[in-house]
């Protein structure tokens, strides 16, 4: 038994020899992994050499593992969206950081460490992820000839290693001079915006803009404000101020939200209302339009039928009348009045008696012509009489003469 049991473990070694001298054989790691194995028989003589290489390679894997919290500090994914952002450049910093946060939301800390929340030497504070979104910032940077986004993000002649809040820090107080400008020019929007064509949606949409670029400008708009808003350019229309009126006493307290769709279900509605008004307006003149004009009516006789102009008749106007005592005109030539035509048949002589349709007048014979004289002279009256009693006028006197003869000599 002695010497088989002899046999077996020499033959066993000779295997072990051979395994470890083909691995050696297939670079620096295999060398490191005989150490590790021949170490471990030689702590532990009762493993055989596969329990001895199995534990060897959990070591290596072990080793070659990285930390936990180091394994996935930016994953691949992530990396891949922030490529597809545009790339940052001196003017649209206001939409950048937005989206570049919100690709960042997965990794814990990152945020806060970006804005200076977590500085550096505090709890939670991790100097390699700090140091990991350097260059992700640079990728993310326009690096085109046109582009002056270099000037920001050259690493300083005195900073060994820069961090990317530094950089994030510098890239934003470098990109965002004109905010100050850019909120007071929000702040003015706000006092002149106006509701346009009774449009709710419009005017929320407006709202939403300049509230959205409040916020992306690091500026927090009041949401009563915007309420406020809201109630000063719909209460000057008339359709919307009973609904105003309304929420302020039944609801004062309530939010932005709730009032904007109440006033858009109002503009819904009255454009609903509206369509149906304005079809049936539509049908009703249609229906109308077929009879056509009804002729003129009389204001004294409301109640009576319309007329027309010409022959008398209801219920059509002249243009349309088809009476052959009166033709209707004709489109060729100039329409005349049938008091015309007979006015120019008549003779001559009958064209000084002049008939007017409100006086019938006709010759005075000679009683009335006596009787219009005596009517011209009338009664005596004391001014007549007076005239009549009066002496007549005498000439200029032969004295007033002799004057005026004498004064005419002397000169």
């Amino acid at each position: 038994m002695l010497p088989s049991t002899r046999a077996g473990q020499t033959g066993r070694e000779e295997r072990d020899d051979d395994q470890a001298a083909a691995t050696a054989g297939n670079g620096r790691e295999e060398g490191w992994l005989t150490q590790v194995v021949r170490i471990l028989q030689l702590a532990n003589p009762a493993l055989t050499a596969e329990e001895a290489i199995i534990r060897a390679m959990s070591l290596v894997n072990v080793g070659n593992q990285a930390p936990r919290g180091e394994a996935e500090k930016i994953p691949k994914d992530m990396t891949s969206s922030i490529a597809h952002i545009k790339k940052l450049n001196e003017g649209n910093w206001h939409t950048w950081e937005p989206t570049f946060i919100d690709c960042l939301q997965r990794v814990h800390n990152a945020k806060e460490i970006l804005y200076s929340e977590i500085a550096p030497g505090s709890e939670g504070y991790d100097e390699d992820l700090d140091k990991a979104l350097v260059g992700l910032i640079h990728a993310c940077c326009d690096n085109s000839p046109d582009s002056r986004i270099d000037t920001y993000t050259v690493r300083g002649s005195d900073e060994e290693a820069q961090l990317s809040s530094t950089l994030y820090a510098k890239l934003k107080k470098a990109l965002t001079l004109n905010d100050a400008v850019k909120r007071a020019g929000l702040q003015d929007r706000i006092h002149t915006v106006r509701m346009y064509n009774r449009d709710v949606v419009r005017l929320g949409r407006e709202l939403d803009s300049i509230w959205n670029d409040a916020a992306h400008l690091g500026k927090r708009f009041d949401k009563d404000l915007k309420k406020s808003t809201l109630y000063r350019c719909t209460a000057q229309d008339w359709f919307y101020t009973n609904s105003v009126d309304a929420l302020k006493m039944a609801k004062p307290d309530c939010k932005y939200d709730e009032a904007y769709h109440t006033l858009a279900k109002k503009q819904q509605d009255g454009e609903v209302t509206g369509r149906i008004r304005g079809a049936a307006r539509v049908a009703t003149s249609t229906d109308q339009g077929e009879q056509g004009p009804r002729g003129r009516r009389d204001p004294r006789n409301p109640s009576a039928p319309p007329k027309c102009c010409a022959c008398g008749g209801p219920n059509h106007i002249a243009r349309n009348c088809t009476n052959n005592n009166n033709p209707a005109p004709s489109r060729d030539g100039p329409t005349t009045n049938p008091a015309q035509e007979a006015s120019r048949k008549a003779p001559v002589e009958s064209m000084a008696v002049v008939q007017f349709p409100w006086r019938p007048w006709t010759p005075m014979d000679s009683h009335a012509k006596e009787e219009q004289a005596h009517m011209r002279g009338g009664p005596a009256t004391k001014r007549t009489k007076r005239k009549e009693q009066a002496p007549p006028r005498r000439g200029p006197s032969s004295r007033s003469m002799q004057m005026v003869t004498t004064q005419g000599l002397e000169r």
